[in-house]
């Protein structure tokens, strides 16, 4: 892994130490600028290193964001188990991490499969819904 700057590590130290104390989802809140696609990819290569079954689905809301993130784990992690699943992108791979955009995948949970941790980047742009 390319080192992070610190304040990325710590936050990366603090998730992992935050779930070691309790259940259910948890919420980083990082400024523009700070690097969320580099702690991203560090998440999902520390999930998978330490619980090497571990799938992950990284989900956000627009096609640009789904390539950028795929693109920071590529070069934190060449070798990734890495899958595209976005209509607008025009690739429907699903592999150990995929990287989706929520319109895409939204009804289409039994074609993901078990899935053990979920990030969502850029939250707060989403609607949720109960349909």
């Amino acid at each position: 892994m390319t080192n992070l700057r610190p304040y990325q590590q710590k936050t990366i130290t603090d998730l992992w130490k935050w779930f070691e104390h309790n259940k259910g989802n948890v919420c980083l809140n990082l400024p523009t600028g700070s690097g969320k696609s580099h702690i991203i990819a560090a998440i999902c290569k520390d999930a998978i290193s330490q619980y090497p079954p571990t799938r992950i689905l990284m989900l956000t809301h627009v096609r640009e964001l789904i390539s950028q993130n795929a693109e920071k784990l590529r070069y934190h992690w060449p070798n990734a188990p890495l899958g595209i699943y976005s209509a607008g992108l025009g690739q429907k791979d699903i592999d150990q991490i995929t990287f989706a955009g929520v319109q895409s995948v939204r009804k289409k949970a039994a074609l993901l499969g078990h899935i053990d941790l979920i990030i969502v980047d850029e939250a707060h742009h989403l609607e949720w819904s109960q349909d």
